[in-house]
């Protein structure tokens, strides 16, 4: 019976070493694949962002920006990536939002007018061109939801001649 307890006891401590090894090597497997990721490096570049919200027609100064390193491979387009591109030296004027944006938005191009240029509905305009204002009421404020194709249905209270 000791040979027994002595040969169970050996087969016991031999399978823990094993399973000992096994999960070293797995954990020794685990650190070097997370160190390798740790290492992994993400070539970027420098986009201009907004460091507060700016609703459509406010003006954008410099207290509005700052630069942040942003994935090369994910700039936005049109994107400034530097401030002198969103407040050149030799411009004259100040730019302003077109859109509004929020806080820690990628600054883009066309979100925001050019130097000097005005947002408001005259600034779209071309040379010879010009707007005026009409009256909305309710009848001609949902007259552009009706489109060729669409179906409607038609109340008649009556009227009409003779009646």
């Amino acid at each position: 019976m000791r040979i027994i307890f002595g040969l169970v006891l050996f087969l016991g401590v031999g399978l823990a070493g094993l399973a000992v090894t096994y999960a070293k090597d797995r954990m020794d497997q685990y650190s070097t694949a997370l160190d390798q990721q740790r290492q992994a490096v993400i070539e970027t570049t420098e986009v201009v962002i907004l460091t507060a919200p700016l609703r459509y027609g406010q003006t954008l100064n410099r207290s509005y920006v700052r630069v942040i390193d942003w994935p090369a491979e994910f700039v936005p387009i049109g994107a400034f990536t530097s401030i002198d591109q969103v407040f050149p030296p030799d411009a004259e004027g100040e730019r302003m939002a077109l859109r509004a944006m929020e806080r820690n938005e990628p600054l883009l191009r066309a979100k925001v007018t050019e130097p000097g240029q005005d947002a408001g509905v005259a600034s779209r305009f071309g040379s010879g061109m010009r707007s005026f204002s009409i009256s909305v009421d309710v009848t001609t404020g949902v007259a552009g939801f009706i489109r060729p194709g669409d179906r409607v249905d038609v109340y008649w209270t009556g009227g009409g001649r003779g009646e």
